[in-house]
Formats: C-alpha cells, sequence, structure tokens
C-alpha cells in the first residue's frame, strides 16, 4: 500500500521497510528538522498557580456529609473540598476556635 508524504511524495511499504532497517542501525535518511507536537498531553491547566497534593485522614462521616452538600451544591467533590479550606484560611475564627492552647503564651 503506498502512502502520500505531506509534500505529495509517494511513500512505499518498501521505502518504509528500508528506512525502518536503516534506523536500526544508525543510519537516519532526511535533515533533522524542529520536533512538532500538535497536542499538549494531560488536562489543562485550571488554576494561575501550581497545585499541590495533600492526604488528610477525615472520619467517614465527616466525608459523606462533605460529599452530600458538594452534591446538593452542584459542585465537584475535590472543589467543594478546596472552597471550605480556603473559607476557613480567610476566617481562622472559624476554625479552632474552641482550641484553649496558644503557641504564643508562655
Amino acid at each position: 500500500m503506498d502512502h502520500i508524504g505531506e509534500n505529495g511524495v509517494v511513500i512505499t511499504d518498501e521505502m518504509l521497510d528500508k528506512w525502518a532497517d536503516d534506523a536500526e542501525h544508525g543510519i537516519y535518511h532526511g535533515t533533522p528538522g524542529p520536533l512538532i507536537t500538535r497536542k499538549q498531553f494531560g488536562r489543562p491547566r485550571v488554576y494561575d498557580e501550581p497545585m499541590v497534593s495533600v492526604s488528610v485522614r477525615l472520619p467517614a462521616s465527616d466525608v459523606r456529609q462533605a460529599k452530600k452538600r458538594a452534591r446538593e451544591s452542584g459542585t465537584p467533590f475535590p472543589n467543594f473540598v478546596r472552597e471550605v479550606f480556603r473559607a476557613g484560611l480567610e476566617s481562622p475564627d472559624v476554625v479552632g476556635s474552641d482550641d484553649d492552647s496558644d503557641d504564643s503564651k508562655e
């Protein structure tokens, strides 16, 4: 079966076999050119800064409740967790308010 190259040149199966044999012996035909990539691999970046994976152990009941709330709000679970985490950072009074220990007290 013949193939047609970009420039209209007919490429036969015999030519492909010869080029493959030559390449196995370190003989490369043509002139090296720039590497052309047509598609980026992976998912497109969604955030402006690099993301870091964090593994945290949580009670199963808390995870069930969080998944239910995420589902009810129509928010994907990972986004829901990020939003709750961010809300805790932005309002520190919400998290740890019942903690009597304060490292700044001596």
